[in-house]
């Protein structure tokens, strides 16, 4: 059983300084994708950390957020203001499914896949949510990362499916690439990819990454290259995302 307690201080408090900056690529990711939903849709989001999408995409009617944690679920509270059109939801994903409109346009998975105890049993509480009409995006860290497969060249792990200390303090349950995170998805039904790739290239770990940023040796402009550098190598982008529908 996932510990919620332990989860939100290690991001809340700080400990894992680089992960901000792997946050603001990987909303640039998801807003990418929310392109492929129309204008004033109802949009609902699985788990906010930090900051919900509503802080960054407002073309939508009306937007749900489910949070378990305590601390994160009172920040969405306070980012959401006055706003009638956002709903905030302080339960698991599973629990709230009673809570959602019968039409939703768009769910957002966001770097949690992985860290359900079973992705798949997830995903069926999702399509719940969802019909044939709904975009799922989905995104998690990549096994293939440039960082994984330079540990691995380097003697460092074994395979770049190891469990890195990272994913043990995030209490992260599985490592997936971008095949195993389709074969997950295409096992819960018909399913229609409509985009799926990697971003941000990001070279070394996180701690190593953070090293660089305060001692100058990368900047904000270093890190918008690797955000664009997956151009030219597509799968070791440091995440996966795939956007579908389920067909029926």
């Amino acid at each position: 059983m996932r510990d919620i307690g332990d989860y939100e201080s290690v991001v809340y408090d700080g400990e894992n300084d680089f992960e901000v900056y792997q946050a603001l690529y990987r909303k640039r990711r998801v807003l990418e994708s929310l392109k492929k939903v129309r204008d004033g849709g109802v949009i609902v989001e699985a788990g906010c950390g930090l900051e919900s999408m509503f802080q960054y995409y407002d073309g939508f009617r009306k937007f749900i957020c489910v949070e378990p944690a305590e601390k994160f679920y009172r920040l969405a509270l306070e980012q959401k203001k006055d706003r009638d059109n956002i709903v905030v939801i302080n339960d698991f994903f599973e629990n709230a499914i009673s809570q959602m409109p019968k039409s939703v346009d768009c769910i957002i998975c966001s770097s949690l896949l992985h860290e359900v105890e079973n992705p798949y049993d997830f995903l069926m509480h999702i399509r719940e949510v969802a019909d044939s009409n709904t975009v799922v995006h989905i995104n998690v860290p990549n096994a293939k990362s440039m960082h994984r497969l330079l540990a691995m060249c380097s003697g460092l792990i074994n395979d770049t499916h190891d469990m890195s200390d990272n994913n043990r303090m995030l209490q992260q349950n599985t490592v997936f690439d971008l095949a195993l995170l389709r074969e997950v998805i295409e096992r819960t039904g018909n399913v229609e990819i409509l985009e799926q790739g990697s971003y941000f290239v990001k070279p070394f770990t996180h701690a190593q990454m953070k090293k660089c940023m305060d001692d100058g040796i990368m900047e904000r402009r270093i890190l918008d290259g690797l955000y664009r550098l997956v151009e030219y190598m597509p799968e070791l982008g440091s995440e996966i995302f795939i956007d579908f529908r389920w067909k029926s």
